[in-house]
């Protein structure tokens, strides 16, 4: 079985949430879940591992 779309299409997704995520906290756009203010951090942090997983996907998907 061929994993590379897959792959691919994780890589990218991955990719687009990652750069929303840094888009949030380079901003400093505010995001609420009900009651709680969700810290900038949060989005750096996230912003970083979805970039990563992104990378990741990508390299795998070269092989």
């Amino acid at each position: 079985m061929n994993q590379k779309p897959y792959l691919l299409l994780s890589a990218v997704i991955f990719g687009l949430v990652g750069i929303m995520h840094l888009m949030r906290a380079i901003n400093g756009w505010v995001f609420q879940l009900n009651t709680w203010m969700v810290p900038v951090s949060m989005s750096w942090i996230a912003g970083v591992v979805a970039l990563g997983l992104s990378i990741y996907g990508f390299r795998l998907a070269s092989r």
